[in-house]
């Protein structure tokens, strides 16, 4: 597959120098540090939330299904 990215400035420099050193490619440059990138991700350890639900009860006169009756207890309370 095809795709085109724009890659300016020192780091293009920096790729086609490292490309010139070792005789390949820039496609092959680029792809084998992408390798490497998504080789690293794969050791990062998951993300868990840590969910702790909090237990309450409804005031009286708030409807939960009622998003006006929520803002104006709500701005009443300021």
């Amino acid at each position: 597959m095809k795709i085109t990215v724009e890659i300016g400035g020192k780091l293009l420099r920096q790729i086609k120098r490292k490309a010139a050193d070792e005789g390949v490619t820039i496609r092959q440059v680029v792809e084998g540090t992408l390798r490497v990138y998504f080789g690293k991700q794969t050791n990062r350890k998951r993300y868990q939330l840590n969910w702790k639900p909090e237990r309450g009860h409804i005031l009286p006169g708030v409807q939960l299904d009622d998003r006006d009756v929520l803002f104006n207890l709500m701005d009443s309370r300021s």
